[in-house]
């Protein structure tokens, strides 16, 4: 049987620099298409921006506790 693997899977398996590396090409990547394809690339671009976001709080919560 197939599973469907989201983008967000993928990018919480990767490390930090991956990952902003992968949200800067997409980002790069919608202002070279189309405007009714673009908005794909800046979701995807978004997802990454915000599991670094996740990963700052996670890091900040996990540094104070003992």
């Amino acid at each position: 049987m197939l599973y469907r693997i989201s983008s967000v899977d993928i990018i919480e398996s990767l490390s930090d620099s991956q990952v902003a590396e992968m949200g800067l090409r997409w980002w790069n990547r919608s202002k070279d298409c189309h405007y009714s394809n673009a908005h794909i690339f800046i979701e995807a671009a978004s997802k990454c921006d915000k599991e670094l976001q996740r990963r700052i709080e996670f890091r900040k919560v996990n540094k104070n506790t003992p």
